[in-house]
């Protein structure tokens, strides 16, 4: 990560870095339903 002189800079960065991590973790929990339902059907 970049180093910011105003604070402002470094709450944006927090914030877009906190996006990336739910859109991560949504992403995760999306395939390890996905591979659940298939264990399911497949069972």
């Amino acid at each position: 990560m970049t180093q910011h002189i105003l604070p402002q800079d470094t709450l944006e960065d927090q914030q877009t870095m906190r996006r990336l991590a739910t859109v991560i973790g949504c992403f995760i929990a999306a395939t390890a339903a996905m591979a659940l339902v298939i264990t399911v059907v497949m069972g």
